[in-house]
């Protein structure tokens, strides 16, 4: 089993290089809907990968290769440099696309000189550091490298770069993390949102939730919104913004 383990590693980390190489990855841009009007106020790019059998995967498909020391930094690098290139042609063209948020891998929140790169690159576009968005798990913010993951996380939140705390709820995260971590925006997870009106507690939970975030002043965002009975209910609960 464990040979079988390290061979799969391999081919996915030997193939997810190739597509790294041979321009197979691809940024999607999701919206982010502000509920009171249906406008976008900003995006999240996500990663696909276009493979040459003609699927479309996701990153659970090559999750190996983003939690890789080096393959998950490289990949992270080129999410980065991809997002803020559309954000520069999006304000060449004059368009109001609020910002651009992007996922950082675990593997990229290790290395120290993360936030730099991301400054840099963003200076080097002309870029207001609001442009950008970084979003960071529980998983992420409470692993063995917290004290690293802070580091960034508190350069990029000092220069201008948003914070926002992903997938909240459904880790070992405690709400005096919410106290040390330097969060502008909580995004509640899906799984709470689409057992809203199915399961009796989920409204109370995603209530609360979106109560605390307004009178801690963050910004709230429902994840994973499908149908207009959740968007009114979270647009009564005073949710502002929502994706889906």
């Amino acid at each position: 089993s464990l040979k079988v383990a390290a061979y799969q590693r391999f081919f996915v980390l030997n193939n997810a290089r190739a597509a790294l190489e041979d321009d197979q990855l691809e940024l999607y841009y999701q919206p982010k809907v502000r509920l009171s009007d249906g406008e976008p106020s900003g995006f999240e790019a996500l990663i696909r990968w276009n493979a040459a059998d003609g699927r479309v995967l996701g990153p659970g498909a090559f999750a190996e290769a983003l939690s890789d020391p080096r393959l998950g930094v490289e990949i992270g690098s080129f999410v980065i440099r991809t997002a803020l290139d559309q954000a520069e042609r999006w304000t060449d063209e004059g368009l109001a696309f609020g910002s651009i948020a992007v996922n950082l891998s675990a593997a990229q929140f290790r290395d120290i000189s993360t936030a730099d790169f991301i400054l840099r690159e963003i200076e080097a576009r002309g870029l207001a550091p609001r442009t950008l968005e970084v979003e960071v798990t529980e998983g992420v913010f409470l692993s063995p490298k917290s004290e690293t993951v802070l580091e960034v996380c508190r350069k990029l939140k000092q220069h201008g770069v948003r914070i926002a705390f992903d997938d909240f709820g459904t880790g070992f995260a405690s709400l005096t993390h919410l106290m040390e971590f330097p969060i502008d925006i909580i995004k509640i997870d899906r799984s709470f949102v689409s057992t809203l009106g199915q399961k009796a507690n989920a409204g109370t939970i995603v209530s609360a939730i979106i109560g605390m975030c307004r009178a801690m002043g963050l910004e709230v965002v429902a994840e994973g919104v499908e149908t207009e009975a959740q968007a009114d209910f979270l647009r009564g609960s005073g949710c502002e913004i929502a994706q889906g």
